[in-house]
Order: structure tokens, then C-alpha cells, then sequence
């Protein structure tokens, strides 16, 4: 879902500057959005130089529209939908991303959610559920 309204915005914001090949650029964004925090600053690089054939101006502009769509998307869409699918409060995911990326660097930032759902899975189905008694709903269940 992420990836999806990553390529619908970016398209239609490459779109309104003006800038060529703005649907494979939308469509690089989108799968960008599959590498946490880098994945879109490598996914603005080749939209800001095609924006250069327009103009420098386009250009820039088309650099603030990757900076801010990018971090309205990682700051505000992505974690209302980790909610929504995995049950997990943003807060714990952030705590995750930065304790594993200082673990194990890049790996552990790429994998700190689903380590952090299986986890969430364990506590719940072995100690809330097993031992407490109590009916506690599973992420993404």
C-alpha cells in the first residue's frame, strides 16, 4: 500500500513540473519505498537530473517535491498503515529501527519490522494468551 500511494503522488507531482518519464520515475519511487530512509534518496537522483534537461529551476523544485513527499510519506502515511496492518505503535517501531541499524547496521534497519511483528507474535501467543489467559488480538490477524 505504501508503494502504491509512493508512485501515485510522485507521479502526479513529476507530472504537474513538468519533468519527462515521469511515470518510470513514480514507478522507481514506489519500489524505492522497499529500502527504509536511503531507498528515496536514491530514487530522487535520477528525477533531479531529468529534471535538469527542463531546467535548474525545475530541477529544484523537483528535489523539494522528492524531500517533502518522501518525509510526509515516512512520517506520516507509513506508520498509520504499520498500525493499521501490524498492530504495532509507531514509537516501538522507531525504537526497533534504531536499536537493530546500531546493531547490525544497514541489515538490522531493513529488517528491525519484521523482526518486531514476529516478536510481537511470541509475546502475545506465548505469554499473554498461554500464560495470562487473556485473548489479546494478533498483528495482522
Amino acid at each position: 500500500i505504501d508503494m502504491a500511494i509512493m508512485t501515485v503522488v510522485m507521479g502526479l507531482t513529476l507530472w504537474l513540473l513538468g519533468v519527462p518519464a515521469f511515470l518510470g520515475l513514480a514507478l522507481i519511487a514506489g519500489i524505492a519505498q522497499f529500502v527504509p530512509t536511503v531507498g528515496p534518496l536514491i530514487a530522487a537522483i535520477p528525477g533531479v537530473l531529468l529534471a535538469f534537461t527542463v531546467s535548474p529551476l525545475t530541477a529544484l523544485w523537483t528535489a523539494i517535491a522528492y524531500f517533502t513527499v518522501s518525509q510526509l510519506e515516512a512520517n506520516l502515511v507509513y506508520p498509520l498503515i504499520q498500525k493499521q496492518t501490524a498492530s504495532i505503535p509507531p514509537a516501538l517501531n522507531l525504537f526497533a529501527i534504531l536499536a537493530l541499524g546500531m546493531l547490525l547496521g544497514p541489515l538490522g534497519v531493513l529488517l528491525a519490522t519484521p523482526i518486531l511483528v514476529v516478536i510481537s507474535v511470541f509475546v502475545i501467543q506465548l505469554y499473554v494468551r498461554g500464560t495470562l489467559g487473556k485473548d489479546a488480538p494478533v498483528p495482522g490477524a
